[in-house]
């Protein structure tokens, strides 16, 4: 905490006062379906929020084996329905040169003996939130909106907004990078930019962890262009 005073300090919300003040107020039910992708898409989708399409649901390894996976074009993700961080989320975005075959955002093919074993780890409860044996989604992909292909040719941004007692508060633009594999998640080190709530135009941005820059490269302009003052799109 170099550099900054007590008055500074209690402007942030640090982890410990996060806990304190704002998850316990979460109820067991609440949690238990913020934990499961499955579950909060049923219940955003009720609520007529657009959520991408399902293309398979697998709940055991048989159901891994028997699939047709050849069925599947480009533009699908592999993910686990309680995953932590990012982890265990596979993005395709085409399909690769043969039958069997894809190619990831980053480039890396990957092929149906791949996705298979993947699927295996996943339904075993490798990338589990609780270490218990969990079900694999598989949906299609979201495409990218066209102002945001300045910002990445990684993957799709998303927008994170943080709701408490029925109120918006807080949000952030996830913009994947190449480090991150093309998920818009800071732990695999995607870049996080703040938006105003007012107004939808970005104020700050750290990449990762908490590295703060103050400039990202602008793919249309070919430069590096500041992070604060981006408008989003349909604010």
């Amino acid at each position: 905490m170099l550099g900054i005073n007590l008055k500074q300090y209690r402007q942030f919300l640090t982890i410990n006062e996060r806990n304190k003040m704002y998850l316990r107020r979460n109820s067991v039910k609440g949690r238990l379906i913020a934990d499961s992708k499955w579950k909060t898409k049923r219940i955003l989708a009720k609520a007529g929020v657009g959520v991408p399409k399902m293309l398979i649901k697998f709940k055991t390894v048989t159901g891994v084996e028997k699939y047709d996976w050849n069925k599947l074009d480009g533009n699908f993700v592999v993910k686990p329905v309680s995953g932590y961080g990012g982890d265990g989320i596979v993005i395709v975005r085409k399909r690769g040169k043969w039958a069997g075959e894809w190619q990831k955002m980053d480039g890396e093919t990957v092929t149906t003996h791949n996705l298979k074993m993947h699927c295996r780890e996943i339904l075993a409860g490798k990338y589990s939130l609780h270490g218990m044996p969990d079900s694999v989604l598989v949906e299609e992909r979201i495409k990218i909106h066209p102002m945001f292909l300045n910002l990445t040719k990684s993957g799709t941004p998303d927008i994170r907004v943080i709701v408490y007692n029925n109120i918006p508060v807080m949000a952030m633009l996830r913009v994947p990078t190449e480090k991150s594999g093309g998920k818009a998640n800071l732990q695999q080190g995607a870049i996080g930019m703040g938006v105003d709530m007012a107004t939808g135009i970005t104020t700050f941005a750290i990449m990762g962890k908490g590295e703060e820059i103050k400039r990202i490269y602008d793919f249309k302009k070919k430069k590096k262009i500041k992070v604060n003052g981006i408008k989003i799109p349909m604010w």
